[in-house]
């Protein structure tokens, strides 16, 4: 058995016809001149900002979260002074500094510092550092 040398090149050898080519299309097709310029991203310069972005967005985050954990410190310490004797007028300012925590929480929330479900849970515990407070001294309005 002898084995055959193929007289023709593989097609991707082969040169190619002007129909329906590269090299048709290239001839075409004019080279324009690049005016002004040119910005090239390498994956070094692309990693140097990105830490940097990660810096800039850590330090927001850090201090959303700062505000959130002293708005809720402030509610509880209230919360547990008002627990052996509170009025209405104490109750008000309970209900106020509620209200602002939980504005700073929705908006950590809605900004995506926060899970939506850790949101949630800390403005359950404020409501229910209030509901102990009236409990205690009778100045609940319902069961």
């Amino acid at each position: 058995m002898s084995a055959t040398i193929p007289t023709t090149a593989p097609f991707f050898l082969s040169s190619r016809s002007s129909t329906g080519s590269r090299a048709a299309f290239a001839s075409t097709t004019t080279a324009r001149p690049v005016s002004g310029f040119q910005f090239h991203v390498e994956a070094k310069q692309n990693k140097v900002a990105r830490t940097i972005l990660t810096q800039k967005q850590r330090t927001y985050n850090k201090a959303r979260k700062s505000e959130i954990a002293t708005r809720i410190k402030k509610v509880r310490t209230l919360a547990e002074m008002l627990l052996p004797s509170a009025t209405e007028d104490n109750v008000a300012e309970l209900e106020k500094l509620i209200s602002e925590a939980t504005k700073s929480v929705d908006k950590a929330v809605a900004k995506g510092v926060l899970h939506k479900n850790t949101g949630a849970r800390r403005k359950s515990k404020m409501a229910k550092c209030k509901h102990a407070v009236l409990k205690a001294n009778d100045l609940m309005t319902h069961n």
